[in-house]
């Protein structure tokens, strides 16, 4: 009644065409048929209707620049925000009641790229998102960007909207704010400047790719209260060295480009059912959700290498964290599994992906990352046929960390409802103590605790994970007010570290490649004398 003017006719016209036509349509009830019945009674109830020439105001909450009525060549933009296609001044038809608007021009500080800043009016609210500009030249491809959003976009009119757009970026280009934003997660720029997803604002805005938009859940609803997390798991980190030292490497993962240093892996291994696992959740539940659960946070080594790698560069500076070694398959047994994880930790220490060609053969945009890799297994990364390389960039720390099954439930169940609330008071007060004296800090920590690592081929990690510790202990568990006895605290992290990790005698494969040449020559000089069963 509303659409038709209620005109009676009309409205009988359009029923009989729809999928909802019965006979009992023309069924006689009395003088009248039930459809006329049922007409009738639709136009005493409707109050007003449709007017083409009359626009709807609507107000939309937006910073936008873009204030209709616009009248732009063939279209008209009214005050409710519905695109209509005009000829001869007069208004044809309604393209879509959510036409997309460019409201901003955005760079994208880390790949360069210009982006755009495209805001959707639905429900009297400007629903904005950040896309790729070269989307919304395209009529297949705004589709796809935009209608899951909740635009009335489809192939239908997909083609006016693009030429819309079109003219809508000739009239206003020169006019639209210009904004910035980062694409992943940590130091948007320099260290210990804006990090993300903490420091956004209208003029600077983490905006992640669109495959990464869902990855981002975790990172942006903590759960549970600081305090209530920082009285559990201090508590548990002071139980227990090893989920401390995993917590650490959480810690010193932003630490890493701030000091200059190498990326490297912290893994721990042991026997099933010790704990690592939750163990590993603590250290992930610093900067956001680490429960299993679609997009999440926590991933383990089935997860294909090349996935690992895009993660790690959308977390860029906060740490990555992989579970269950043993769920890695690989031909070749647990010396398989070994080169797998090899090839990864390469891969992984590079801090960046390697190039190659996309499918319309143009270069793919290759991300980078400055972080550590906290991992879990039950069997040893580093063997005898480890390469120097790979067992260089291993912190292996061989640790149960809970002698109690119990306790490990107990911690999993904590983290189901805690999380995701004591990375930004960390990185505020990292911001608040400046680069000068975090590195002034540092070095000092080495030359005062660096003999105790003098025969660790990890010497630099392990002083890493002891600083981190002492910088949480000091700026965010708040356990001690000195700063040097805090420090001295955290010397037994780094004691007990040296203690659960390879020495220079353990991991050196070099000098095992020595010992076994000198041991074979011993047992074998025979064969080298000149009167000797090989003697020609």
């Amino acid at each position: 009644a509303f659409w038709c003017g209620c005109d009676m006719g009309q409205m009988d016209k359009i029923f009989r065409a729809s999928g909802l036509m019965r006979p009992k349509w023309d069924e006689m009830h009395g003088a009248s048929t039930y459809g006329e019945m049922t007409l009738q009674k639709a136009i005493e109830g409707c109050s007003e209707t449709y007017d083409p020439t009359k626009s709807t105001s609507t107000t939309v909450a937006s910073n936008s620049v873009i204030n209709p009525p616009i009248a732009l060549g063939p279209w008209e933009l009214d005050p409710g925000y519905r695109l209509w296609k005009c000829a001869n001044g007069k208004k044809r038809a309604c393209v879509t009641t959510t036409p997309p608007l460019v409201l901003a021009d955005v760079h994208d500080t880390g790949s360069g790229r210009i982006r755009a800043l495209v805001g959707i009016p639905l429900n009297g609210k400007m629903k904005e998102t950040v896309i790729d500009r070269s989307k919304l030249s395209s009529s297949t491809e705004i589709v796809k960007a935009l209608s899951p959003l909740g635009a009335n976009i489809t192939t239908a009119n997909s083609r006016d909207v693009v030429a819309f757009l079109t003219d809508m970026e000739n009239a206003f280009s020169a006019t639209r704010k210009k904004i910035s934003c980062v694409s992943h997660l940590g130091w948007a720029d320099c260290p210990l400047d804006r990090f993300m997803p903490y420091d956004q604002d209208d003029d600077f805005r983490f905006s992640p790719d669109e495959d990464f938009a869902g990855k981002t859940l975790p990172f942006l609803e903590p759960a549970g209260a600081f305090e209530n997390w920082r009285g559990y798991i201090g508590a548990v980190c002071d139980a227990h060295p090893a989920v401390r030292a995993l917590v650490a490497a959480s810690f010193a993962s932003p630490l890493v480009p701030v000091l200059s240093v190498q990326t490297f892996m912290v893994y721990i291994w042991g026997m099933s059912r010790s704990g690592k696992t939750p163990s590993l959740k603590a250290a992930a539940s610093v900067w956001g959700d680490p429960n299993e659960r679609q997009d999440s946070y926590y991933h383990t080594f089935s997860d294909t290498p090349k996935a690992l790698i895009r993660y790690a560069a959308f977390l860029h500076d906060l740490p990555v964290v992989i579970d269950e070694l043993q769920s890695r398959g690989a031909v070749g047994g647990q010396d398989g599994k070994r080169k797998a994880v090899e090839d990864l930790i390469y891969a992984l220490s590079l801090g960046h992906e390697r190039e190659g060609l996309s499918s319309d053969r143009s270069m793919k945009r290759s991300g980078s990352w400055r972080s550590l890799t906290i991992a879990t297994g039950e069997i040893p990364i580093i063997g005898n046929s480890t390469q120097q390389g790979a067992a260089n960039r291993v912190l292996e720390i061989n640790a149960e960390p809970f002698a109690d099954p119990r306790e490990a439930v107990r911690l999993h169940k904590f983290l189901i409802s805690n999380y995701g609330t004591a990375g930004k008071i960390y990185i505020s007060k990292l911001r608040q103590r400046g680069q000068d004296w975090i590195k002034s800090q540092w070095e000092a920590f080495r030359a005062r605790y660096g003999e105790l690592v003098i025969n660790s081929p990890q010497a630099n990690g392990i002083l890493l994970l002891g600083f981190a510790d002492a910088l949480a202990n000091f700026l965010v568990f708040e356990k001690q007010a000195d700063w040097n006895s805090t420090t001295e605290d955290s010397s037994f992290l780094v004691q007990w570290l040296c203690e659960h990790t390879p020495s220079f005698e353990d991991g050196d494969t070099d000098l095992k490649a020595i010992q076994f040449l000198s041991a074979w020559l011993y047992q074998n000089y025979s064969r080298f004398e000149r009167k000797g069963e090989c003697h020609a």
